[in-house]
């Protein structure tokens, strides 16, 4: 872990779509006014065949039936929706955090606590240290005795601050 951001808002947005998701109440409630329409709709139908109910009571009640029908199944899509929500939530929560690519050590901070950042800023740089690559400049009366391939030590100064062993891979020809 390198960097959190502060995810507060996001936390709050991710409970939100929890408890959105997680809430049956209006599915149950659906589900009841289409049981509720269906027992109407059986005794609108016995009624009816005893010539007790007209053709218009036996359509509206078939009509309640299928306005249930329809709203418990509208109750089970923004169910699903809102599960989809809280995904999405979570997703978005995990773009708070910012994990190196690599195991390695932080080398310079480009953020500072409390500061706004935005996509594209650099907040913190990273170097693998098991192999390391580096440009040196070194005095002309050094360059006639250094050997490609041989091994020298190196003073590393902040953040390492130790000395390690390089080896010479490459001379450049041209004196500047």
């Amino acid at each position: 872990l390198l960097v959190q951001l502060d995810d507060r808002e996001q936390r709050a947005r991710v409970a939100l779509a929890a408890k959105a998701a997680g809430s049956s109440a209006e599915a149950q409630a659906a589900e009841v006014r289409l049981k509720e329409a269906q027992a109407r709709l059986g005794g609108t139908q016995a009624a009816a065949a005893k010539g007790a109910a007209t053709d218009w009571e036996l359509r509206q009640a078939q009509a309640a039936v299928s306005q249930a029908g329809l709203e418990t199944r509208a109750a089970q899509d923004r169910r699903g929706v809102e599960g989809q929500r809280l995904s999405l939530e979570r997703v978005m929560l995990e773009n708070y955090v910012i994990r190196a690519p690599f195991d390695g050590r932080v080398t310079r901070m480009g953020a500072r606590p409390g500061m706004s950042v935005r996509k594209g800023d650099i907040l913190a740089s990273v170097a693998n240290l098991s192999t390391l690559r580096g440009e040196t400049f070194v005095p002309v009366a050094r360059y006639g005795s250094l050997k490609l391939g041989a091994s020298y030590p190196v003073q590393f100064g902040a953040p390492f601050g130790k000395v390690l062993q390089a080896k010479l891979s490459y001379i450049d020809p041209v004196i500047e």
